[in-house]
């Protein structure tokens, strides 16, 4: 039994069939296909069930997965903690965010690390939005945490929950729109938003969530985040924008927020590589912890515009 067979029985389970197996191993399929059959004969198991194009898991199969996994997870971990200098004593997570990440879940996410996992030494990279995958795939970031995370053919996600989205701007223009539910009276006004080719569908989902309110914004396609060199077009009332809630109460108090109704969320995720190490996934675990109590905690300083809608 070897490592790559443990891989390809994995990634038939991820994929679906040999076909995409092989693409996602980047090897050929005749490869991964006789990888699978030596291990059923180590094990003197079926672990796929083949009929015609229909490839999956047998029942044996779906129960040694997580074995599998586990042992893959191990390997990992062992790589991880080899490559760590032996003169620190600890083990390098190297993590990446996007800016709305940074603003509050990864704070009390290296927090708690300090506190309950010390043995852990987490370097961070803020990328900008649609970058996180990126570093993944190229095997720069053992992690990564954003909104609508996206899988490559080296990485795979993991749900940690999703985030409420709001509309920021300055407080007299999100005071003149008479609802949530209607976003026309801000026709006039440009909605700032990072450059679309970053993150495709994320920029598409935000400008869907005007359209179904009314408004099909005019577009203004400033930095890659709204601390950058176009800011000063919401402090002056001349731009909105669309950010997460935890974006939002980041931003300087001169800016307002207006709540959009509880389908306008954002999906908040982790990337990961196909087989990451343990602590990586007890890291992921750990960062879906702290962001659901993080629902349940009170809301910092509501805006004008938001006290208003809720005389």
């Amino acid at each position: 039994m070897t490592l790559r067979q443990l891989e390809a029985l994995a990634a038939v389970a991820d994929a679906g069939g040999f076909t995409a197996a092989a693409e996602l191993l980047g090897r050929s399929q005749p490869t991964v296909s006789k990888e699978i059959q030596t291990l059923e004969r180590t094990l003197r198991h079926e672990l796929v069930t083949r009929s015609g194009r229909n490839t999956r898991l047998s029942e044996e199969g779906l129960r040694l997965l997580p074995r599998a996994r586990r042992v893959l997870s191990e390997v990992a971990e062992l790589e991880l903690t080899a490559r760590t200098p032996q003169r620190r004593q600890t083990i390098t997570v190297r993590v990446a965010c996007t800016p709305s990440v940074s603003n509050r879940l990864l704070p009390e996410l290296l927090q708690e690390i300090e506190r309950s996992m010390s043995q852990l030494d987490v370097t961070v990279k803020e990328v900008e939005t649609g970058g996180v995958e990126t570093l993944v795939d190229q095997g720069e970031a053992d992690l990564g945490l954003c909104h609508h995370p996206r899988h490559t053919r080296l990485t795979r996600t993991d749900v940690l929950g999703s985030d409420e989205l709001v509309l920021i701007g300055r407080d007299d223009v999100l005071s003149g729109v008479p609802s949530p539910d209607d976003l026309s009276a801000l026709a006039p006004i440009p909605l700032l938003l990072w450059p679309r080719d970053n993150h495709p569908e994320y920029f598409d989902s935000l400008v869907s969530l005007c359209r179904t309110r009314g408004l099909s914004p005019l577009l203004l396609i400033g930095a890659d985040r709204l601390s950058g060199a176009r800011r000063y077009l919401l402090t002056q009332g001349r731009a909105v924008s669309i950010v997460p809630l935890d974006a939002a109460q980041a931003l300087e108090s001169g800016l307002a927020r207006l709540r959009l109704g509880d389908d306008a969320r954002a999906p908040l995720g982790a990337v990961l590589p196909l087989s990451p190490a343990r602590v990586v996934l007890d890291v992921v675990d750990l960062a879906r912890e702290l962001h659901e109590a993080a629902r349940t905690r009170p809301e910092r300083g509501a805006s004008t515009a938001e006290r208003r809608r809720r005389r």
